[in-house]
């Protein structure tokens, strides 16, 4: 793109940024038209990029998975076997390296989490966004990493927000939504299954990976790979069969070439 296009597209942004919010949201608030369900756009949301949800159980690889596409760390992540990811991260371009907490980036000009303070403090604490001065892919989108998902009933009720609330809103404005599952933790909890049963509105976004391919042996990857399709038939109600991309994302050399 040349800088007269460049300028052209910035110019309409801003046309059709002013037509919403002068003509259009008025309408919207008279009529009530977002209990139907619509969302009402901010001004962040004609200047951001779009954006990349990120969802998967605990050490399924997101955050690595998110080094590879991106070519490098990103400020205050953590990587390791055990949960690490317990807050909700946008990881976006910026021109200083940082870490800005969840209060700040919601009030923030050109960001489009300004709805998220509806979800109060004590989701706001669980939130934050990591900024990264150099990633050629940061220019074209933003990806939001969430929370791994553990089994059991004692995290959903120890956390402060409702997370598939908080899920819906981020899918609902998200371009695309990718499931991430480890090859050797197929067995989708409760909770996960009630995050993807909140995405069903959004199916056409979401893309179902399953990483790590390279753990296992080409025979075991076929029997795992069924065994997916077989769990996620279970909590997608979908009638066709959902399509799984398959791979190992990470910088590190392959640990089983055949696969």
């Amino acid at each position: 793109m040349d800088i007269a296009e460049g300028n052209a597209s910035k110019l309409v942004l801003k046309d059709l940024r002013d037509l919403y919010l002068h003509k259009v949201l008025p309408i919207e608030e008279l009529t009530s038209f977002t209990r139907c369900g619509n969302c009402v756009l901010h001004e962040g949301d004609f200047e951001s990029p779009p954006i990349v949800l990120l969802i998967g159980p605990y050490s399924a690889g997101k955050t690595t998975f998110i080094e590879h596409l991106i070519g490098r760390k990103f400020p205050g992540e953590r990587v390791g076997p055990e949960p690490t990811t317990d807050k909700f991260v946008a990881i976006m371009r910026g021109d200083e390296e940082r870490v800005i907490p969840g209060n700040a980036l919601t009030v923030t000009p050109g960001t489009p989490f300004n709805g998220l303070q509806k979800f109060g403090n004590n989701f706001l604490t669980r939130f934050e966004g990591s900024q990264v001065k150099e990633s050629p892919i940061l220019e074209h989108l933003t990806i939001v990493d969430t929370p791994g998902v553990l089994s059991g009933e004692k995290q959903k009720s120890g956390r402060s927000y409702s997370y598939a609330e908080v899920l819906e809103w981020f899918a609902e404005r998200s371009d695309m939504i990718i499931l991430l599952f480890d090859v050797q933790k197929l067995d989708i909890s409760d909770e996960m299954g009630d995050a993807i049963k909140s995405l069903e509105k959004h199916y056409d976004k979401v893309r179902v990976v399953l990483n790590k391919a390279d753990s296992v042996s080409h025979q075991n990857l076929l029997k795992v790979y069924g065994a997916l399709l077989w769990s996620l038939g279970r909590v997608i109600s979908a009638p066709e069969v959902t399509r799984v991309y398959i791979g190992s994302f990470w910088d590190e050399p392959l640990k089983n070439e055949e696969t």
